[in-house]
């Protein structure tokens, strides 16, 4: 496969994603390790997640392909409309307010 024939079938799987997907997506991308491979198995785990959850993994297995998603994922930011800007910052925000499930008892 070239860097264009991978570049092309990440963009495809990125546009099928949602706005909060995507930003689902860098909020795990930027999680530790371990924290990260956790959310790659609940994803994978659920049928309704595992597409997402195999991206994720497809992305741990390649680094070259995590690098062009980061930068699919700015180029797609970019041309967003600004109202659904503000909704993914909104949700952004909601998840950090919201306390994890071991903080929550």
């Amino acid at each position: 496969m070239t860097f264009e024939d991978m570049e092309h079938e990440l963009r495809r799987r990125l546009m099928v994603l949602p706005p909060a997907a995507r930003a689902e997506l860098i909020h795990v991308l930027r999680l530790p390790d371990l924290d990260r491979v956790k959310r790659i198995g609940e994803s994978w785990r659920h049928p309704e997640t595992r597409m997402f959850g195999e991206l994720l993994i497809d992305l741990e297995e390649e680094p070259a392909a995590k690098a062009v998603v980061w930068g699919l994922l700015r180029d797609m930011k970019r041309k967003e409309p600004q109202h659904l800007r503000r909704n993914r910052q909104r949700l952004v925000l909601i998840r950090r307010r919201a306390p994890s499930r071991t903080e929550s008892g």
